[in-house]
């Protein structure tokens, strides 16, 4: 009687989240957040690039419309490359993320320069 019911609470003490994370082929897959944190400059460039965008536009240097047209640009490279990093950043992903987000950059640095009329 004794050894029905230690199996029956060994069985109720197993943490069955670890039992979840298990799949059925063995393999591990990383959380989300771990390929983002190895993006790389491409990132930062994209923050930086944020938030000239939005210095522009509180300093009269870029329209509402300027602003948010840089603004969609800035989210369509950073879906990119979240898609990209889903299963990893290459480098010539890395390189081409970077490419993109440093173009934008020279684009938002070029309409906050240019004289309104």
């Amino acid at each position: 009687m004794r050894v029905p019911a230690l199996i029956l609470a060994a069985a109720l003490t197993t943490p069955l989240p670890a039992l979840a994370q298990q799949s059925s082929w063995g393999g591990y897959s990383p959380p989300a957040w771990s390929a983002r944190a190895s993006l790389g400059s491409g990132d930062s460039t994209l923050n930086k690039v944020r938030a000239d965008i939005r210095k522009g536009q509180r300093g009269g240097q870029l329209t509402r419309s300027e602003a948010r047209g840089l603004r969609r640009e800035n989210a369509r490279i950073a879906a990119y490359r979240d898609r990209l990093a889903s299963d990893g950043l290459s480098e010539s992903e890395r390189a081409s993320v970077q490419a993109q987000a440093e173009g934008l950059n020279g684009l938002v640095t070029a309409a906050r320069g240019r004289p309104k009329p």
